[in-house]
Order: C-alpha cells, then structure tokens, then sequence
C-alpha cells in the first residue's frame, strides 16, 4: 500500500476545504495541504507502521491552525474508510511556517497502521 497517495485520496475525499498533493504546486492555492511520508517500519508480515506529515498551507496562521484541526479530525476515520489501516495516531500538531516565503503553515504529523 503506498500511504502517500492513500491519504492524499483520503483526505481529498474528506470534504475538508482543500486539496491535498504530494508536493507543494506550482500554482499554490490560498489553502492546500501537502502530504509526505517521513519514516515507519518494516513491522513485520502482517502490519507496518508508517509516519505521514500532513503540511497544512494558508493565507493566514488561524487558517492554517482551523486546516489542521480538520485533518486531524478526518484522520481518525481513515481505519473505517480504508480496509488496510487499522489505526491512526496523531503524534504531534505544531506551527511550521515556511521560512522563504513566510507563509503560513501548521503541520500535523500522524503513525498509521497498515495491515499488509
């Protein structure tokens, strides 16, 4: 299972306010979300874990804070929407502004299981 692109679809079709990528776009809409895996573990041959950021980008920091409260909310249904991801765990929610363009930006950083 590639957990990138599942959560990107997830939460695309989580009705949250804005669009989530796999990078940052050329052309950046007011709100968008982008969505990288950062680690995990191999697990073993039944389940892994990976850990996803999910970079919640707004016009302005209470935007980026109210995106990041959304996905955090739309991330514990991902076990009941997805037949491989038996749990989700949010690990940390902070405030990550981009440093060259200083836009605003929280990110959520999340551990799902998967069962293989």
């Amino acid at each position: 299972m590639d957990i990138s692109l599942a959560t990107v679809d997830y939460l695309n079709g989580s009705d949250i306010g804005a669009v989530a990528y796999h990078a940052v776009p050329a052309d950046r809409p007011e709100e968008f979300l982008v969505v990288e895996q950062t680690g995990g573990d191999s697990g073993n041959r039944v389940q892994t874990r990976a850990s996803v950021d999910i970079d919640c980008w707004s016009s302005t920091r209470k935007g980026a804070a109210s995106l990041a409260d959304s996905v955090r909310a739309a991330l514990f249904g991902m076990p009941d929407a997805l037949d491989n991801v038996f749990h989700v765990e949010v690990t940390t929610v902070y405030n990550n502004p981009d440093l060259d363009s200083g836009t605003p930006r929280y990110t959520v950083g999340v551990d799902i299981h998967i069962n293989e």
